[in-house]
C-alpha cells in the first residue's frame, strides 16, 4: 500500500529502487483515510465499537442459521444490551430468513449503505444480504 499521492507514494524523498506503482495517485492510505467510504475507515469504525460494546467481547452468544453455507448471523448480550449480527460470507446476493426479536431494533454498523431496508428486513426476519455485506443491530 503507497503512503500518499506524493512524489514516489510517501516512501522516500529520492527514487526507490523498486518502481512505484502507477495508481500511487488513488490508492494509498492517505486517500484511504480521507474517504469515509473506505475500507480503513469501516475497520476504524469496527474498532471503535467493539471498544464501546462490552458485548462484542463479553456478551452471550447465541447462533442463529447455524446451518447455511454464506450467512453467519448471531446475537450477543450483556446485560440490556444487545447486539444481532448478520453477515453474508460470500461474493454474491444472498437472502436468508433470520427468526430474531428485534422491535425496537436500529442499524448500528454496517459496510454497506443500508438505508431504511435494514430494520424493515429485520423485523420480517428475511435478509437481502449483498456480497460480503455485514450488519449489526442494536436491539433495545
Amino acid at each position: 500500500m503507497q503512503w500518499s499521492d506524493d512524489e514516489y507514494a510517501g516512501f522516500s524523498e529520492s527514487n526507490p529502487w523498486i518502481a512505484v506503482n502507477p495508481n500511487y495517485t488513488e490508492v494509498n492510505a492517505a486517500a484511504e483515510r480521507a474517504d469515509e467510504s473506505s475500507v480503513y475507515e469501516y475497520y476504524r469504525r469496527l474498532v471503535e465499537f467493539r471498544h464501546e460494546n462490552d458485548a462484542v467481547v463479553y456478551g452471550d452468544y447465541e447462533p442463529f442459521v447455524q446451518d447455511h453455507e454464506r450467512v453467519w448471523a448471531y446475537a450477543r448480550t450483556l446485560g440490556e444490551e444487545r447486539l444481532f449480527v448478520v453477515l453474508n460470507f460470500a461474493s454474491e446476493e444472498t437472502v436468508v430468513e433470520v427468526p430474531v426479536d428485534a422491535d425496537d431494533a436500529t442499524l448500528a454498523l454496517s459496510n454497506y449503505d443500508a438505508g431504511g431496508r435494514a430494520v424493515s428486513e429485520l423485523l420480517s426476519g428475511e435478509f437481502r444480504l449483498r456480497p460480503w455485506e455485514a450488519r449489526v443491530y442494536r436491539c433495545e
